[in-house]
C-alpha cells in the first residue's frame, strides 16, 4: 500500500512536467508533421525526430497525421510563440499565431539577441483606424523580421490606461517628441529591467519607434535616430541604424549622424532602463528624395539588418 501511495505521488508529480514540455493541439484537415509543427511556430526540420518520438503511438505510414485526434508539440524557447511577446498589463503573449504557418527561420545570425520594441505614445483615441493599423503593422513586420533572424522580441503595449499624452516640446531644443507620460515610462523601466536581469549575459537593445499618427505609407518620408549621450553602447547603436538609413537616403537632411536625446521624460527612460536605447523618428514630412519608395517590409528589413551589424560588431569585440 505505501509503495502505491509512493508511486501514485511519483506519477502526479511527473504531470505537470509533461504539461510544460509539451503543448497539445489536434490535427486539422490538410495537416502534416510540417504544416503542425509550423502552425505552432516550430522549425520543422529541427523539432521533426522530437515530435515522431512523441507521437510514436499516432502515426500511419510513418508520417502522416490522424485527422482530430490530439498531437504533442515540443514546448521549446526557440518557438516563434516564446520569440515574439507583446507586454501588456504585465502578461506576457504570442504576438503571432495564425500566421505562424507561413513564416520560417531565415538564419540564426541574430540568436542570442534580445530587442525591446516600443512605440512612443500617441493621442490613439485622435487617430482614424488607418493610422493605427498602419503603425501596428509596421511594428508586427519588424518583429518578424528580428525573430526570423533569431532575435527573441518583446512589444511593450502602453497599459497605463490614464489618458495622459506625452508632451511634446518641454525642453526648448529638444527635437525629438516624449516617448510617453510619466506613470507609462515607469511601467517600461520596471517590465524591461525585469526582462534584462533574466538575460543578462546577452545582447540586448531597446529600439523605441516614434512614427507619426497620420502616416499610412513610409514613401519618401524624413527620418531621425536619437540616443543617450552618455551611453557609448547607445550611441553605436544608433550609428549603425542612421548608417542603414543613410544609405537609402532617408536620414533628415539637418542630421548626418545620430542626435541626442533632450527631452526630459526620455532622459528619465534612457538613463533607468538598464539596455542601451535608441529611438527612430519617422515624420510626415517629405524628405525630397523621389526614388526612394519604401514599403512596410524594405524598411523593416533595413532596420533589421542595422541591429545586425550593430549585434555582429559587440560580438566580434568581446
Amino acid at each position: 500500500m505505501k509503495f502505491g501511495v509512493i508511486l501514485l505521488c511519483q506519477l502526479f508529480a511527473f504531470l505537470p512536467l509533461v504539461a510544460q514540455e509539451t503543448i497539445a493541439v489536434q490535427a486539422k484537415d490538410g495537416d502534416g508533421i510540417y504544416a503542425i509543427l509550423r502552425k505552432q511556430g516550430l522549425n520543422p526540420v529541427k523539432h521533426y525526430e522530437a515530435f515522431l518520438k512523441l507521437n510514436k503511438d499516432n502515426i500511419k505510414n510513418g508520417s502522416e497525421l490522424y485527422l482530430g485526434r490530439t498531437y504533442y508539440i515540443p514546448n521549446v524557447e526557440d518557438s516563434f510563440k516564446r520569440k515574439a511577446l507583446l507586454v501588456a498589463n504585465e502578461v506576457e503573449s504570442p504576438i503571432f499565431d495564425k500566421e505562424l504557418a507561413h513564416i520560417s527561420v531565415a538564419s540564426e545570425r541574430l540568436s542570442g539577441a534580445v530587442i525591446y520594441l516600443l512605440l512612443s505614445e500617441a493621442a490613439t483615441d485622435q487617430l482614424r483606424p488607418e493610422h493605427k493599423n498602419f503603425r501596428s503593422e509596421v511594428v508586427r513586420q519588424l518583429t518578424e523580421n528580428l525573430m526570423v533572424h533569431g532575435a527573441k522580441v518583446y512589444f511593450f503595449e502602453d497599459d497605463t490606461m490614464s489618458g495622459e499624452l506625452a508632451d511634446g516640446q518641454e525642453v526648448p531644443t529638444a527635437t525629438e517628441k516624449a516617448i510617453a507620460g510619466p506613470r507609462q515610462l515607469s511601467a517600461y523601466v520596471e517590465e524591461i529591467n525585469t526582462r534584462y536581469l533574466r538575460n543578462r549575459s546577452k545582447y540586448q537593445r531597446v529600439l523605441v519607434l516614434d512614427i507619426d499618427g497620420t502616416l499610412t505609407s513610409l514613401d519618401h518620408k524624413e527620418m531621425t535616430v536619437y540616443h543617450h549621450q552618455k551611453s557609448k553602447e547607445g550611441q553605436a547603436f544608433a550609428k549603425h541604424l542612421i548608417e542603414m538609413l543613410k544609405g537609402n537616403g532617408l536620414v533628415h537632411k539637418d542630421l548626418p549622424k545620430p542626435g541626442v536625446l533632450l527631452n526630459h521624460r526620455n532622459l528619465f527612460l534612457a538613463k533607468n532602463v538598464l539596455p542601451p536605447i535608441s529611438m527612430l523618428q519617422i515624420n510626415n514630412q517629405d524628405n525630397g528624395k523621389k526614388v526612394n519608395k519604401l514599403d512596410k517590409d524594405g524598411f523593416s528589413s533595413m532596420i533589421a539588418t542595422a541591429v545586425l551589424a550593430d549585434f555582429e560588431d559587440v560580438n566580434d569585440g568581446n
